[in-house]
């Protein structure tokens, strides 16, 4: 895997050093040594939302509308603390926007930096607010322990390049490393730190961070799933072999990001949709490479009866145009039910200009459903998310019997009440944070009056 790294004074290497929008033409590092995946669905990429549409870092989501990235990502002018940056200006969140393999694209509303934020010293993170709620995805959950111990697994995941002159940002990829002790230059307090040698492993083992990487997560395992622990940060003197690099300590940032992140940090749900990888929900995740000799790639799938949510996404390498001599990536999206679709003959495309696209078909006829991927200009590798997603439960159907009953009700009000525990009626908490709502108890009315069916 590869995060942006700029070579700056000390031979210091940013995985996705402050770019300006205007300079994101620059190198921009990936994920070293990892493989290509759809996994950790709260992972997105942050991408120009100018033309061609370029990724230039990294990030997870970890609450409905909040996502995590580093600050020198969104510092205008690349300045390495909180003082330089504000003072110089942030970037414009009109020209970013977020990617998911599993939903789509997000505008960002709003954004802030850890007032703390100076490179190796700590709080290079900012939060980014999207103008609507990520649905059908579980927000990464926060590391609240902070046990640190040298010599812990831990899973790095970014849409960075792979090597120090790539130029394949755009692929989503996973690796696998152990924490080690931080440079002295480096904050050991404020950071997580692995060392980057020449792979001896399997691909995905013994990796690093590079270009394009940079505030994408550091996950530690726990018997309930993994954590964010830290946020891709930089590394010296690259990401080849030899480098020692690190993340910013999410635990140490607890504050800031509890503060600014508000009550929607920690959602363990945002509506009523199944989550990606729960019941009631299918994955279909094929990946290939299109050049101008292979123009075209063709996939089919199938929609399970009673679908209320198609969604297909398209990701690819960006073949930034600054390395190498083929134009930047281009390719198109066409998805069809039944048969397979063309240029012309679609039920969705997306053909907006870069290796990226989306489709969501609401209600989609359930059978057989086919993809084209288009090859328009350059040439690489490119990953395909459909993802179906059942009905929504009904809400304050207790029993699932398909009907919102006076005694199911009153169960609600007890719940908002405190006088019963939530689990008795989970379908009434629609938005899975473990209360229940007027507004849910509203919405169980409704259901009670108008019937569950068409939900």
């Amino acid at each position: 895997m590869g995060a942006p790294f700029l070579t700056i004074g000390l031979a210091v290497a940013l995985l996705l050093p402050g770019l300006s929008f205007s300079a994101l033409a620059a190198g921009k590092p990936r994920i070293v040594n990892g493989v290509p995946a759809t996994s950790f669905p709260a992972v997105g990429a942050l991408l120009t939302s100018f033309t061609p549409v370029s990724e230039y870092c990294s990030g997870t989501l970890i609450g409905c509308r909040t996502f995590a990235v580093a600050a020198h990502c969104v510092c205008a002018e690349g300045d390495l603390d909180a003082n330089e940056c504000l003072a110089h200006g942030l970037d414009d969140p009109s020209v970013m926007r977020v990617f998911f393999q599993h939903a789509g694209f997000f505008d960002v509303e709003s954004l802030i930096i850890d007032p703390t934020f100076a490179f190796e010293s700590g709080g290079d993170i900012a939060l980014l607010t999207l103008t609507a709620p990520v649905t059908g995805i579980r927000p990464a959950r926060l590391d609240r322990a902070g046990v640190r111990n040298l010599g812990t697994a831990a899973t790095l995941v970014g849409f960075g390049v792979t090597s120090e002159d790539g130029a394949d940002t755009g692929v989503k990829r996973v690796g696998d490393i152990v924490t080690d002790l931080c440079p002295g230059n480096v904050n050991a307090a404020k950071h997580i730190c692995w060392s980057f040698t020449e792979p001896v492993g399997q691909p995905g083992t013994d990796s690093n961070t590079c270009a394009g990487d940079s505030g994408g997560p550091l996950f530690f395992a726990t018997p309930m799933g993994p954590v964010l622990a830290g946020v891709t940060s930089g590394g010296e003197p690259g990401c080849e072999a030899d480098s020692v690099s690190w993340n910013t300590d999410v635990f140490a940032h607890l504050a800031f990001i509890d503060d600014f992140g508000g009550r929607d940090v920690g959602r363990e749900h945002c509506d009523g949709l199944p989550q990606v990888g729960g019941a009631g929900t299918t994955q279909f995740t094929p990946a290939g490479e299109l050049s101008r000799s292979r123009t075209t790639a063709r996939f089919s799938f199938e929609v399970p009866a009673g679908t209320s949510q198609l969604r297909v996404a398209l990701n690819g390498e960006d073949n930034d145009s600054s390395v190498g001599t083929q134009p930047p990536n281009d390719f198109d999206l066409y998805v069809k039910a039944a048969e397979a679709p063309t240029r012309s003959e679609f039920d969705c495309a997306d053909t907006t200009i870069g290796p990226y696209g989306f489709c969501q078909i609401q209600a989609p006829a359930s059978g057989t459903w086919h993809v084209l991927v288009q090859h328009d200009a350059g040439g690489g590798l490119f990953q395909l998310t459909v993802t179906t997603f059942a009905a929504a439960p009904c809400a304050g159907d207790c029993d699932a019997s398909g009907q919102v009953t006076v005694d199911e009700i009153l169960t609600g009000v007890n719940i908002a009440l405190g006088e019963t525990e939530v689990t008795a009626c989970a379908n009434l908490d629609v938005d899975a944070d473990a209360a229940v709502t007027v507004d849910e108890l509203i919405q169980a009315i409704d259901r009670a009056l108008t019937g569950c069916s068409g939900v």
